[in-house]
């Protein structure tokens, strides 16, 4: 498990501030096959398949958000009530820099009554849960986070289905496309490391990684803290893009910080 690094998030925010392009890639990779889940968007005529739609639920989200931004995230929501309509707002600051977006329920809906054999007006008691984790996601997605999960409406992908839904509850990585794969968390911090060490020279790399995060192999790390790791990586590099700065100096800086 990696508990310390000599780069922190909040040192990296007080020193910068900035939402820079390497952090977003990371915090845009795929998610895991057991982190996503899969509904109905369309059927066969016979009803023996449908089209899934594949999405993640808000605490998964929220995971992706803490594993890359650990507390200098939040969001903020706003409710619109009409007679019929709710409107929520999700506001999310990562960094300072905040994405918007709305998403709407009805407030009436409709639930069936055994007594009548009937279709019934109801109040949608979830509306205000299912608006504002919408209006979450959207403005997730504004980031680049799960924005591929929306490519998958030019995919021709038919699952096998019954009364009770898709057959298999479960999601497969072959029932996946080849963009909606996730890459191993070992070769993610791979990638963030070549690119800042600017080379993919082992020794190298190798150095880098045992110097500054005294980690000396990354087949043993679990996905979270590959994230946790490619994210601290990611960072650095966009660090050093905005100040012009070196990892050297920025290990210097921050042990000078340290000793305030």
């Amino acid at each position: 498990m990696i508990k310390t690094t000599p780069f922190p998030t909040v040192f990296l925010q007080d020193t910068g501030g900035l939402l820079g392009p390497r952090v977003l890639t990371v915090a845009a990779q795929q998610f895991d096959v057991n982190e996503l889940q899969k509904r109905i968007l369309q059927k066969t005529k016979d009803g023996s398949k449908a089209k899934p739609a594949f999405y993640i639920d808000p605490r998964t989200l929220d995971h992706r958000l803490n594993l890359m931004f650990g507390g200098t995230w939040g969001v903020v929501f706003g409710i619109d009530q009409g007679e019929k309509l709710l409107v929520a707002r999700a506001s999310l600051d990562i960094n300072g820099v905040i994405r918007e977006d709305v998403s709407s329920e009805l407030i009436m809906a409709e639930k069936y009554d055994y007594d009548t054999k009937k279709k019934v007006p109801c109040v949608n008691e979830l509306a205000t849960t299912a608006a504002q984790a919408k209006a979450y996601k959207r403005a997730a997605v504004k980031f680049g986070i799960a924005a591929y999960l929306y490519d998958f409406k030019d995919e021709i992908i038919w699952l096998p289905i019954d009364n009770y839904g898709f057959k298999d509850k479960d999601i497969k990585l072959k029932d996946l496309p080849q963009f909606a794969r996730p890459t191993p968390g070992p070769q993610i911090v791979m990638e963030e490391l070549i690119y800042l060490c600017g080379c993919d020279d082992p020794s190298v790399l190798k150095d880098t990684l045992l110097k500054y995060w005294g980690v000396d192999t990354l087949k043993d790390l679990n996905r979270d803290d590959s994230f946790r790791l490619a994210a601290c990586m990611a960072r650095v590099s966009d660090y050093i893009s905005f100040t012009g700065k070196t990892i050297e100096q920025l290990a210097k800086d921050r042990a000078a910080n340290s000793e305030r």
